[in-house]
């Protein structure tokens, strides 16, 4: 199976839209976090994790995005991104990237 390649090689002018909603972790995304960062699912959820009163975790904010995506908006943790991650489609609606053109 090949490599997946980032949203913005192919949309230069991405601005991360997918992290800027909520991103849910499940109790697996947990886990495969907790391995990935070699720590317990505790502590994962401390450092990285908000709880939301639905029984839900989701990932901390940083400057309204998603508290993986990093500087350069990539997937600090794109090898193992939660399942919502890899479900969601980038969507290249015809004008929509040229909209977004100076958004910081």
């Amino acid at each position: 199976m090949g490599q997946e390649t980032p949203c913005n090689v192919f949309i230069p002018e991405c601005k991360a839209c997918c992290c800027r909603p909520r991103v849910v972790f499940t109790n697996t995304d947990i886990e495969v976090l907790a391995r990935h960062f070699a720590m317990n699912e505790d502590q994962v959820k401390e450092l990285y994790l908000e709880y939301h009163p639905d029984h839900i975790y989701h990932a901390k904010r940083k400057k309204r995005y998603c508290f993986f995506l990093t500087d350069d908006y990539q997937c600090g943790i794109h090898e193992v991104k939660p399942q919502v991650c890899k479900m969601y489609r980038c969507l290249r609606l015809t004008g929509f990237w040229e909209s977004t053109r100076g958004v910081k």
